[in-house]
């Protein structure tokens, strides 16, 4: 089944909807989450689709019966730890970031264990992963930013130099050697791992940005409800004259030349060609 999806897109509510990259269509694969429970995050970890959600946890899809699973073990020290904020597989490694910080699993969600601990904040909304130096952003906490780990956890570091003042971090993306890091005042970048960051043209010193996916002719990025579109690793930016699509949630997915955005009022939408053009992609897709 997984061979052939395309995406797994996280912008809907109960039932969860799958999409086939051929048409664009959706089916609902519902049974066995909570009900009237939204779903805040998706990750494919090889064959296994795990689901996120804003109050109940981790769930594991089962193929053979078609069901969802609860893996939540380990998940424990507050109720803000079954609230999923994202995930990030590499790997055998499977991260949760959660209400109450960042989680570690091995064994594709049977457990889990907290590897925030000197993490001086709660809520983790991005993680990505470069070799063995593992990245989290933050958001909400007294001390939210970047945090930078090179033995998965046990220590992190917190590198200011050339970042906004604790910025609410809502996306992390690696392109080539470059490590970006989308916040409320910009895009910023960094050559070095972390440990120093200058601010792009992806926006201003008060832009808002949402979420950063890349595909095969560069990297995405939703800066203030707008695309824009990097062919440099992200130096530098250029916004997309795109058609409208209807208001942006900061959700992307992309597959190769394909790019999804999901929108407030009138779904999910394709382009075939870096944003430039969109088609709406809501076949079967309910209203829940």
């Amino acid at each position: 089944m997984w061979k052939n999806l395309l995406l797994v897109f996280s912008i809907a509510t109960i039932p969860i909807e799958f999409a086939s990259a051929a048409r664009a269509q959706w089916a609902h694969v519902g049974q066995g989450l909570p009900a009237n429970q939204m779903v805040t995050a998706l990750c494919v970890m090889d064959t296994t689709v795990f689901a996120g959600t804003a109050d109940s946890g981790v769930y594991r899809f089962n193929e053979p019966s078609g069901t969802w699973e609860s893996k939540n073990l380990g998940l424990t020290g507050d109720a803000r730890a079954t609230q999923i904020q994202t995930f990030a597989a590499f790997g055998s490694n499977l991260y949760v970031g959660t209400g109450f910080g960042l989680f570690h699993s091995n064994d594709r969600g049977d457990h889990w264990s907290n590897i925030s601990s000197n993490m001086d904040t709660v809520m983790v909304s991005a993680i990505v992963a470069d070799g063995s130096t593992l990245y989290a952003g933050t958001r909400y906490g007294q001390t939210s930013g970047v945090f930078v780990s090179s033995n998965n956890g046990i220590i992190w570091n917190q590198p200011l130099n050339g970042l906004p003042a604790y910025p609410t971090v809502s996306a992390l993306l690696i392109s080539g050697t470059n490590l970006l890091a989308g916040v409320q005042k910009g895009i910023y970048l960094s050559t070095d791992g972390g440990f120093n960051w200058l601010l792009t043209n992806g926006g201003t010193a008060v832009s808002n940005v949402e979420g950063m996916v890349r595909i095969q002719t560069g990297l995405i990025a939703d800066i203030d409800g707008h695309l824009s579109i990097s062919t440099d690793d992200g130096a530098d930016w250029s916004r997309i004259p795109t058609a409208k699509t209807g208001d942006l949630t900061g959700s992307l997915a992309s597959s190769e030349s394909l790019l999804f955005a999901g929108t407030t009022d009138h779904g999910v939408f394709l382009s075939m060609d870096a944003g430039t053009t969109w088609s709406a992609a809501n076949t079967n897709l309910s209203d829940a």
